[in-house]
């Protein structure tokens, strides 16, 4: 072999040899994969939060309504059918102010009415609960819509028709059952008290009047409300 040769053969040999790519080869790493979005609770759907934000407010408002109407009572037992459902509104309507700015979801209303029903119908008169449900229902209607518990015109209409409700709650089982109704609150009310229930419940003049100063006094109570929290329950964040 000449010199020529071997030199040739030599580089050959020592030049590199391109490795041909494996089809087993592994993938490069990739990117960790982002874990999946989770959904976002729903803000229509009630919580066990919210039942029992609810169930503590309501037994506030009806403490504060009944001690109302006990003080009204003691004080003005010929009036206190006039005056203390307006009276027990405007006290009442701060704090249902925080409940409604707290849960702020559908069906708030109508709970209220039924746990107020239900609270009458544990003491004997079951005709209350039929009728406040009703109401409930009613309410909610009014208060249809995105955000309406967090709006004070929606509030005081919506909190206007629970205590017209609550009115009518004595009105109502006078004419649809009467006798049973008489047989209920019969065994709470002496025959004086009976007759003056009879008169503020059963003159049409003065039931007009009595509803439409329920209606204030709950429109009222829901205008300061709704002040209180906007300058004091917002402001410490707790809504």
């Amino acid at each position: 072999m000449s010199e020529d040769e071997n030199r040739a053969t030599g580089a050959g040999s020592q030049a590199p040899t391109q490795q041909e790519p494996s089809a087993a080869s592994p993938e490069p790493p990739s990117a960790a994969a982002a874990p999946a979005p989770t959904a976002a609770p729903s803000r229509t759907r009630w919580t066990g939060k919210d039942f029992v934000t609810l169930a503590i407010f309501n037994v506030i408002l009806l403490v504060v309504a009944m001690a109302v109407t006990a003080v009204v009572g003691l004080l003005l037992p010929g009036l206190s059918y006039v005056v203390g459902y307006p009276l027990a509104g405007l006290l009442t309507g701060p704090v249902y102010m925080v409940m409604a700015n707290r849960i702020h979801k559908r069906g708030i209303l109508f709970f209220t009415a039924v746990i107020s029903g239900a609270f009458y119908a544990a003491m004997g008169v079951v005709h209350y609960l039929a009728i406040f449900a009703v109401g409930g229902i009613v309410c909610e209607l009014a208060m249809w819509g995105k955000g309406s518990y967090r709006r004070v015109p929606r509030n005081a209409v919506g909190y206007a028709l629970l205590y017209v409700f609550y009115y009518l709650g004595g009105v109502l089982p006078l004419v649809v059952f009467r006798d049973s109704y008489l047989a209920a609150v019969g065994a709470m009310y002496t025959s004086e008290q009976m007759g003056v229930m009879l008169y503020y419940y059963g003159t049409p003049h003065i039931v007009l009047v009595s509803c439409a100063l329920a209606a204030c006094g709950a429109v009222l109570g829901v205008v300061v409300g709704g002040a209180f929290v906007r300058r004091h329950i917002k402001k410490a964040k707790l809504v």
